[in-house]
């Protein structure tokens, strides 16, 4: 064998058709089994094994084919692609740009799915923290402030008449200050109460001014008459009572309406 035929039986084994048809012997790959995952016919991977470029429509085609065979047999297809002649292959056209990226082996599907994994916890992270950042005030637990407010709320004087009383602190009982104009003569009558529970209370001084209250526990109020005052209780056992600054114990059943008579001595017989 001259060295010319041993140069041309050597170069003949280094095609890229050659390199194909060994890799798959190597894995022992039938042309069938080759067909079936590449999705490209029997016959044009014969053509590829044995360069016979001529029979695939366009060098585009042949391109594809060629570099989606290489990645099924784990071969590097650019080399493949760069080792085609020319000549062999006619005049070199432009690949279409929807061909190329077709034919173009696909990322492995791993790395795909990691990378929208890890964008999607991103959008994720991000929007949690906007979130935190711009929390309503009304989703915020409300500071904590110290009530300055006296546990027993404010003496309350029924000296005023009722339709010039204002609401008290607690948006129930009216709270008013004593009028200058109705200052109790000496020697009148001075009643102060404190609340013990809930209850309601009907008063009258001296006969002229009648107000009702509804009793929360701890209320503390007092009234100031010239004569007398007049005062129907729901429950005495509700209130505790100061008259002319003496405790005042009525002997009345607890739990049962009760009307009193007072005047500076006492309860009125």
């Amino acid at each position: 064998m001259g060295s010319e035929e041993l140069q041309s039986e050597n170069s003949a084994s280094q095609t890229p058709g050659a390199i194909l048809r060994r890799c798959r012997e190597f894995h022992a790959i039938t042309l069938e089994d080759a067909a079936a995952a590449t999705k490209i016919g029997k016959n044009y991977l014969r053509a590829l094994e044995e360069d016979r470029y001529h029979e695939f429509p366009s060098t585009a085609y042949l391109k594809g084919f060629l570099r989606n065979y290489a990645v099924y047999l784990g071969l590097n297809a650019e080399d493949l692609v760069r080792m085609l002649v020319p000549e062999q292959t006619g005049a070199p056209q432009e690949e279409p740009r929807s061909s190329r990226r077709s034919m173009e082996p696909r990322q492995p599907i791993w790395q795909r799915l990691w990378l929208s994994g890890a964008l999607l916890a991103i959008i994720i992270l991000l929007a949690l923290v906007m979130r935190h950042g711009e929390e309503p005030a009304s989703h915020r637990p409300p500071p904590s402030v110290a009530s300055s407010a006296p546990p027993v709320q404010q003496i309350r004087s029924s000296l005023v008449q009722p339709s010039t009383a204002q609401p008290g602190p607690s948006g129930g009982t009216p709270t008013a200050s004593p009028s200058p104009s109705v200052q109790p003569a000496p020697g009148g009558v001075t009643l102060r109460i404190k609340a013990l529970r809930k209850g309601a209370l009907v008063v009258t001084l001296d006969d002229a001014t009648t107000q009702s209250y509804d009793l929360t526990p701890g209320d503390l109020i007092e009234w100031r008459a010239d004569r007398d005052i007049n005062l129907e209780l729901s429950d005495p056992a509700a209130v505790e009572m100061d008259l002319n600054g003496r405790p005042l114990r009525p002997p009345l059943p607890p739990g049962s309406p009760a009307t009193l008579m007072l005047d500076a001595q006492g309860v009125r017989k």
